[in-house]
């Protein structure tokens, strides 16, 4: 769904935002670096993309949690070497979490998920393992307990979508 060349167009707009010298909101309460696309105008696409795409997806895979989405909020995340290299264990502020690898270079950083917070068995006995690949993403549950293990060079960038039920928005 997400070409190389969709990839590089959004990190062409990354790229000239950090270097326009605005000030950057935090994406989260967690990610120190990284940029909100609400403030650069980026808002519609991700309705158009959740619309056409990925709502009948979702309504096929988990058709309870895609009838509470309503809202979103998309945001880039960086990992770089000298900064913020990880992330740790936590879940989302999402009924559903879209996460889209855009690149540049790096090596590490894989994701990895330890079951549901609403269950805790699958908390002892989920132990999941996501390397990231450029232009490939991952859907998952918000609830679903992750990290992002430390980048060992480099810099990556994500794409981080979350689709919202009504009380998640603005959170």
């Amino acid at each position: 769904m997400f070409s190389r060349e969709f990839c590089d167009c959004l990190m062409e707009e990354i790229d000239l935002l950090e270097n326009s010298g605005l000030p950057l909101l935090r994406p989260n309460s967690m990610n120190k670096y990284g940029a909100v696309l609400s403030d650069i105008g980026l808002i519609q696409v991700w309705t158009d993309i959740y619309l056409r795409y990925l709502k009948p997806l979702f309504e096929q895979i988990w058709p309870e949690l895609a009838q509470q989405v309503v809202g979103h909020h998309a945001f880039i995340v960086q990992y770089k070497m000298d900064e913020q290299k990880g992330l740790n264990i936590h879940f989302d502020q999402s009924v559903l979490t879209l996460n889209l690898c855009l690149g540049k270079e790096f090596s590490g950083g894989d994701l990895f998920f330890k079951g549901l917070r609403s269950d805790p068995e699958s908390q002892e006995a989920e132990n999941f393992v996501y390397s990231h690949v450029r232009g490939t993403s991952l859907l998952h549950r918000g609830e679903h307990i992750h990290g992002a293990e430390a980048i060992s060079e480099g810099t990556r960038y994500n794409l981080i979508i979350w689709y919202q039920n009504s009380e998640q928005i603005g959170h």
